[in-house]
C-alpha cells in the first residue's frame, strides 16, 4: 500500500468529459465511441463517481451511479427522463471499488480518487479488473506497477497490470494463452498527463486508460493491440459540493449482494431513504439476509420446490411488516 497514506482529504468535486473508443484487432478505426460526462466527489476515503452519455444518441441521457459504501459500492442507473413513478432498486455488490469491466468508471476512479483501494494481493500482484462475477477468483491475478503523484502521493500517476497468461471464460472457465502470450503480457496501462493545485494539493485535471488484447498470429508477446482507449478531462474543480447530474427519489430499493452466503443471483431486498447505507453486521440486515438465505435454501433441487414454496408464503407476512414497520434498515449508530 502507498507509504503516504492519511485518515482523511481534503473534499473535492470534479465535473468533466470522458470519451471512450473500443477497437477490434482488425480495424483502424474504433468500431464504438462514447463521450459522457461525469462528476466525481470524494474526501475522507468515501467517492461516488456519477457519469451521464452525451453521445451515442442510443446513449443520450443514460448513464449510472456509483457510490462507496459500508463493506462494498451501490449502483443506481441514470435515465433520460428523471421523472418516473415506479420503485426504482440500486443493485448493492461487495466490491471495494466501482465496477472493474466499465472503463469510463475506471479512469474516473484512478485518477480522481485519492488512495484508491486497489485490489493488492501482495506486493507484486493484484486482481486484474475483469468482469465482476470472476473478479475474486483466486486465478484473477496479475503483476502491477503503480507510482503516486508528489508530494502528497495521494492520486496516482502512473499505474499498469501484466496479465499472467491466463484468461475468462464467458462461463467463468479458465485458460492459458497459446505462446507467445502464455507467459504473460501488458493488459491494462493508465497514466495522468496534467495537474493542477487546490488549496496546496496538486489534483489531476486529465489522464488516460488503455487496455490492451492479444493480436491474432502475434509473433511476440509485444504484439497486442489497444482495446479499450479511455480519455479524461476535468474542466471544474470545487471544494464545495455541487448538484448532481441527475436525481433519484428519497426512498428506494436496494438489491444487496453483500450479505456473506446468499445463492447465486439472489439478493437481500429492503428500502433506503436519503442514500444511507449501513454495514452488513446492523443486526436488522443481517435478520433480513438471513430470512432471504431459508427461503431460497435448496431451491435447485426441485423435490423441495413446493415446500420452499410454502416456506416463503409463511415469511412473507412477517417480512412485509418488518419492512413497513422500520421504512428502511435501521442506521447503525
Amino acid at each position: 500500500m502507498n507509504a503516504g497514506t492519511k485518515d482523511q482529504h481534503l473534499f473535492l468535486s470534479f465535473r468533466g468529459i470522458v470519451t471512450t473508443d473500443l477497437f477490434s484487432p482488425t480495424e483502424t478505426n474504433a468500431i464504438l465511441s462514447t463521450r459522457a460526462e461525469f462528476q466525481v466527489t470524494s474526501g475522507n476515503r468515501d467517492w461516488e463517481i456519477e457519469l451521464r452519455y452525451l453521445s451515442p444518441k442510443e446513449f443520450r441521457g443514460t448513464g449510472e451511479s456509483c457510490k462507496k459504501i459500508p463493506d462494498g459500492v451501490r449502483l443506481r442507473p441514470i435515465f433520460e427522463s428523471n421523472s418516473t413513478n415506479a420503485l426504482l432498486a440500486a443493485q448493492v455488490l461487495s466490491l471495494l471499488y466501482q465496477t472493474p469491466e466499465k472503463s469510463p468508471f475506471l479512469l474516473c476512479w484512478l485518477c480522481l480518487c485519492p488512495e484508491p483501494d486497489l485490489p493488492v494481493i501482495d506486493g507484486s500482484h493484484i486482481r486484474r479488473f475483469i468482469s465482476v462475477p470472476f473478479q475474486d477468483n483466486p486465478k484473477n491475478r496479475g503483476s502491477f506497477y503503480v507510482r503516486y503523484l508528489m508530494p502528497e502521493s495521494n492520486f496516482i500517476s502512473a499505474f499498469s497490470v501484466t496479465n499472467d497468461g491466463i484468461s475468462f471464460s464467458k462461463a467463468g472457465n479458465t485458460y492459458r494463452y497459446g505462446a507467445p502470450f502464455s507467459a504473460g503480457f501488458r493488459e491494462l496501462q493508465y497514466e495522468l498527463l496534467a495537474t493542477t493545485n487546490v488549496a496546496g494539493t496538486m489534483v489531476p485535471l486529465s489522464a488516460v486508460l488503455k487496455r490492451f488484447s492479444p493480436r491474432p498470429g502475434a509473433a511476440s508477446a509485444d504484439d497486442i493491440y489497444t482495446r479499450v482507449f479511455a480519455s479524461l478531462t476535468v474542466t471544474l474543480v470545487s471544494t464545495s459540493h455541487i448538484d448532481a447530474l441527475s436525481k433519484w427519489p428519497s426512498v428506494y430499493m436496494a438489491l444487496d449482494q453483500r450479505p456473506p452466503l446468499l445463492p447465486t443471483n439472489v439478493t437481500v431486498n429492503y428500502l433506503v431513504t436519503n442514500d444511507q447505507w449501513q454495514s452488513v453486521t446492523n443486526k436488522d440486515l443481517q435478520l433480513l439476509a438471513t430470512i432471504t438465505r431459508s427461503s431460497n435454501r435448496g431451491k435447485v433441487h426441485t423435490g423441495k420446490a413446493r415446500a420452499i414454496f410454502f416456506v416463503t408464503l409463511m415469511l412473507l407476512p412477517g417480512v412485509v411488516y418488518f419492512l413497513l414497520k422500520h421504512g428502511k434498515v435501521k442506521q447503525q449508530s
